[in-house]
């Protein structure tokens, strides 16, 4: 009994205000014991009640956390709009309505937005036929300069072998003009050694003369050839320097060329750059007038039906939903568990669902989600110096597995969440397990082997009862004697059966459940648990809560 009471205990320790409504019932009770005590005088005298016994029985147990939830749809869809300061035209359903993924639920006035995008368009038509013309100038300084460039070219390089074709012709004339050189002086050497030679001779004086005058004029063509040879000499420096020149100038203007023809291709590329960014702007007006556009009408994003519309034709819509549109051919319950409980659920989890629209009909669910976070919470306030305190609660989700065409979105459901089950396992009401004196897990069975017979007490007084109570006694020691013990190993506890385990337990056995032994008086009354024999057991008892 002990153990039991520790589990009731436990129970309303988790539950404040009941343990402080168990504590004040326990202090009333205390107080009416001490007043009927003190009024009692005269002696009591037992009366035995019959035996009570149940069968052990082989049964589906489990146990289970109730809940009471609110009945949704499995899917559903809050439509809204991110368009503000738009007035509704149209809408096109109504509460109730079947809608297929697709339909026009409402339309928006687009009137004013369509005059916004046509002014987007023609400004963006305008931007890109200026872009058109600015790259088509770009392209065609790019095409001057190259062909500016190829004439200069061209140019230099005339240029540069003009040089080189004088400079050949130069160096032609110096090579000449020195070999007439070196003939006029190899002749003015001859004239001379012939002259030396007659005048040596003492030669005539006409000889002398004509030697001499020979070698005059021999002279005068060495300088002249000398003269000559110089200046073609001077017409090669020149024609080397203007050939170099004309190497330079060629290599600079091929650089300048180059440059220029860089920088017009750099326009044309910066042009088309210009071109893509600057109608950026314009053309993420034209999408968004576009976009917005579209939004204009709004349509169902899947098949279902139509719980909420919360907008008429003529409002001014600014936030919100419009349109809630639900799958109602599937539906999910949503309960609130406290933080006493949340720990014991996981996903998974089997549920047996009644409503009142499916009477007794016993519907089966799973859990399908468990928040971990609280969605609400209730504060007990101070009294008498009392401490507050607070209580968390945590949504779950079930999914209702068995279809219910009586079911309605928003109805009123009552769980029962599954926490462990156990199949086809012998069980006795949970009042039948005691404990003996080893502190063993026992239960007290009808020993077929023994006869059994139950007393009653007579209802007159006076030495009647005296007798009552000898027969009582005596019927309490036939009882003890038709009875057995067997240890047991227990199992899964439910609020009405506990699972029990032993070799000498048989499907059909009787077991004894505990009974009241009541005393009678002229003035009290008194009641006491009687198992007949073993100790007394605890509360319990009831309904099954397996199937």
């Amino acid at each position: 009994m002990k153990n039991k009471w520790n589990k009731v205990w436990n129970f309303i320790k988790r539950h404040k205000k009941m343990e402080i409504a168990f504590v004040l019932i326990v202090a009333v009770g205390v107080v009416i014991v001490q007043v009927v005590s003190a009024m009692g005088s005269k002696a009591s005298i037992p009366v035995d009640l019959p035996q009570q016994t149940a069968a052990v029985e082989r049964r589906d147990l489990m146990n289970t956390l109730s809940a009471t939830g609110t009945v949704e749809s499995q899917e559903q869809k809050e439509i809204s709009s991110t368009l503000q300061n738009y007035e509704v035209k149209t809408v096109n359903v109504a509460v109730g309505d079947q809608v297929q993924e697709g339909d026009v639920l409402l339309e928006f006035d687009s009137t004013d937005l369509e005059e916004s995008l046509q002014q987007a368009r023609d400004e963006l038509a305008v931007a890109q036929a200026q872009n058109s013309l600015s790259l088509k100038s770009a392209q065609r300084d790019l095409e001057s300069t190259k062909t500016n460039v190829e004439y200069q070219t061209q140019s230099d390089d005339q240029k540069v072998e003009n040089a080189e074709q004088n400079l050949d012709a130069a160096q032609t004339k110096a090579a000449d003009a020195a070999a007439q050189y070196q003939a006029a002086v190899d002749d003015k050497n001859a004239r001379k050694t012939a002259l030396n030679e007659a005048v040596a001779a003492q030669a005539a004086q006409e000889e002398i003369e004509a030697l001499t005058k020979a070698y005059e004029e021999a002279s005068a063509a060495e300088k002249s050839a000398k003269e000559a040879s110089e200046s073609a000499d001077n017409a090669v420096v020149t024609a080397q320097n203007n050939y170099d020149s004309a190497v330079t100038d060629r290599a600079k203007s091929y650089e300048s060329n180059v440059s220029s023809v860089e920088k017009q291709e750099d326009s044309v590329t910066n042009q088309k750059l210009n071109n893509s960014t600057s109608l950026t702007k314009q053309e993420d007006s034209v999408s968004s007038y576009e976009e917005d556009l579209e939004k204009c009408t709004v349509t169902a994003p899947w098949a279902g039906t139509v719980t909420e519309v919360n907008v008429e034709a003529g409002d001014t819509y600014t936030s919100g939903t419009l349109v809630k549109i639900e799958d109602c051919t599937g539906y999910m319950v949503t309960a609130n568990i406290d933080e006493y409980d949340i720990s014991k659920i996981s996903q998974g989890m089997k549920v047996y669902i009644k409503t009142d629209a499916t009477g007794e009909e016993e519907l089966e669910g799973e859990v399908t989600h468990v928040s971990p976070v609280p969605v609400s919470s209730s504060s007990t306030g101070t009294s008498g110096g009392m401490s507050t305190s607070t209580d968390a609660s945590y949504e779950i989700k079930v999914s209702i597995l068995t279809p219910a065409e009586e079911l309605r979105i928003g109805m009123t459901a009552k769980l029962s969440i599954v926490l462990e089950s156990v199949e086809n396992v012998l069980a006795v009401p949970y009042d039948a397990v005691q404990q003996n004196a080893n502190g063993d897990s026992v239960i007290y069975v009808l020993d077929s082997s023994a006869g059994t017979q139950n007393s009653q007490v007579p209802a007159d007084g006076g030495e009647g009862r005296k007798e009552g109570a000898q027969k009582a006694s005596a019927a309490d020691q036939t009882a003890q004697q038709n009875q057995k013990e067997i240890v047991v190993t227990t199992g899964l506890e439910t609020d009405y059966y506990i699972e029990v385990q032993s070799d000498e337990l048989t499907e059909g056995m009787q077991v004894i459940t505990p009974t009241y032994s009541t005393t009678t008086g002229s003035d009290t009354g008194s009641a006491m648990f009687d198992m007949g024999g073993g100790m007394m057991g605890g509360g319990g008892g009831g309904m099954p809560m397996g199937r």
